[in-house]
């Protein structure tokens, strides 16, 4: 056990949504456009937004890293080429296995293997979850397609921003718990280059996930995602020192 790594890629399919949430969605979209004064397409803003909507979007890839093991395990959604990538694991190498799933199918593998890994939350939470940005979108993302998919999450990945020892969010870190305002909240790709981290962003970047999924090159989005992983790793290991003092303040 020890602390884990969390990243997730997300997709948008308006497709299949229920015609009347497609509607509302739209509806939504051009009541802010007139409110604003704004002139834009409503409905393509509602199906390109949909990606950053943890009520609609839809969970592409989870990425675990096992910091204290130095091995990965990406669960990648195969609902769209389940014929290609049946349901199963397969070993990539010796550090990285891959699950192909349906949504329901990896995000109750996660949850599980989350418990197993890092233990349960909660104040006295032995060992944290690590991410990046993580309590404003992969953790509200997560604990919500799984409300939507019927799964019960095994910890609260949003919780308090001040205890680093439950959710270590490197964001929140960074800006010392939203002290430096929103001009200083910048990109992992940012932090990375400040720290001398390889660019997790040098294949494609989070834009790109829609295409890449669609498209099956499951491979590309397993590289993608391991790469955003051990960078988060190699972050969190660089901003030790501010860690440690945030959670004696």
């Amino acid at each position: 056990m020890g602390p884990v790594v969390v990243d997730i890629e997300t997709v948008g399919r308006f497709d299949s949504l229920g015609t009347s949430v497609q509607e509302y969605l739209i509806e939504r979209e051009e009541k802010r456009l007139a409110a604003s004064g704004e002139t834009g397409d409503a409905r393509a803003n509602v199906v390109e937004s949909l990606p950053l909507n943890p009520a609609a979007g839809t969970i592409a890839a989870i990425g675990l890293y096992l910091i204290n093991d130095q091995r990965s395990l990406v669960l990648i959604n195969n609902e769209e080429n389940e014929e290609a990538f049946p349901t199963g694991h397969v070993e990539l190498d010796p550090e990285t296995v891959v699950y192909y799933g349906s949504e329901a199918q990896i995000l109750r593998l996660f949850w599980a293997k989350l418990l197993e890994k890092a233990g349960p939350g909660g104040r006295y939470a032995a060992y944290p979850v690590i991410t990046f940005n993580g309590r404003y979108f992969d953790g509200p993302f997560l604990m919500l397609r799984s409300a939507v998919n019927g799964i019960q999450p095994t910890r609260n990945l949003v919780g308090s921003r001040y205890t680093l020892s439950e959710n270590c969010d490197l964001l929140e870190v960074l800006t010392f718990m939203g002290t430096l305002s929103w001009q200083h909240r910048y990109s992992l790709d940012f932090w990375c280059s400040q720290f001398g981290i390889e660019s997790p962003k040098q294949d494609m970047d989070g834009s790109m996930v829609g295409e890449v999924w669609r498209s099956g090159d499951f491979e590309r989005l397993v590289r993608y995602s391991l790469s955003d992983l051990k960078a988060t790793a190699q972050l969190y290991e660089a901003v030790q020192p501010l860690i440690e003092v945030q959670k004696g303040s």
